[in-house]
């Protein structure tokens, strides 16, 4: 991979952007495919489409990802100074105890923890238990006269993990879903570009709001009525311990 488009990809995965909140991330894609794509507009809902001209009269192909993250906004400030929330998308929350995140608030981000009652203080029948979601709060290390003058109801939040490089070849971060398909789509474009374009007009589109509705690529599929649309999203492998691929397929990591 060449270094810029790892650049890109991590830049992209790190821009904070849960569903409603995608301007950061559509900053770092409009930047990277202006440098190849003839022109680049922004809808209203915040979708961004590239568009790389036709050479002839082939059809016109979309090609889109959708660069909103799943997160969680905050909807109340204790007397404490914890803050409630609620999920942005489709939050499992069974894996966020104890995570980090990250209150994107007006006047910057401040870092919280979000926590649960001690396990040591449950009963033996609540330990076996999933937390409610309403059970959880996050503790941003202040008190409630601070909080409330730094932190709105609305503020988004997002989970503090970035891009970080591992094993053979693998990286791991919040927001491959699908950060990846729309960096994927932007590649596709610029690689196009370089071999001398094609026939008809190629859209690399990176839409917002998937992950509470498919609304993005909804209206940007309406507004550039293409001939032909392809959505690059991800799936969920099965080549882990557990998986009964009877049920589930085959699908390895690496294989596409």
């Amino acid at each position: 991979m060449r270094d810029e488009s790892r650049t890109i990809l991590r830049d992209m995965l790190e821009a904070p952007s849960p569903s409603g909140y995608e301007q950061p991330a559509a900053a770092v894609y409009r930047e990277y495919v202006a440098d190849f794509a003839d022109d680049v507009q922004t809808d209203v809902m915040g979708s961004v489409a590239a568009r790389l001209a036709g050479t002839g009269d082939g059809p016109s192909v979309m090609l889109s990802g959708h660069i909103d993250e799943i997160g969680l906004m905050v909807t109340y400030i204790t007397d404490e100074g914890f803050i409630a929330f609620k999920p942005i998308g489709g939050v499992d929350v069974q894996l966020r105890p104890g995570l980090r995140v990250h209150v994107h608030a007006k006047d910057g981000v401040v870092l919280g923890v979000m926590g649960r009652m001690p396990i040591h203080l449950l009963d033996d029948d609540d330990r076996k238990k999933t937390p409610k979601m309403h059970k959880l709060f996050i503790d941003v290390g202040m008190g409630a006269d601070e909080a409330k003058e730094r932190i709105r109801v609305g503020d988004p939040v997002t989970f503090a993990v970035g891009y970080e490089e591992f094993g053979d070849g693998l990286a791991v971060s919040r927001g491959f879903d699908d950060k990846m398909g729309a960096w994927v789509v932007a590649e596709t474009m610029r690689l196009v570009r370089e071999r001398g374009g094609a026939k008809g007009d190629l859209y690399s589109a990176a839409t917002v709001q998937e992950e509470v509705g498919l609304r993005g690529a909804v209206t940007s599929t309406y507004a550039i009525d293409p001939d032909v649309a392809i959505a690059v999203d991800v799936s969920h492998g099965t080549d882990y311990p557990d998986v009964d691929k009877r049920r589930h397929g085959d699908y390895r990591l690496g294989k596409g």
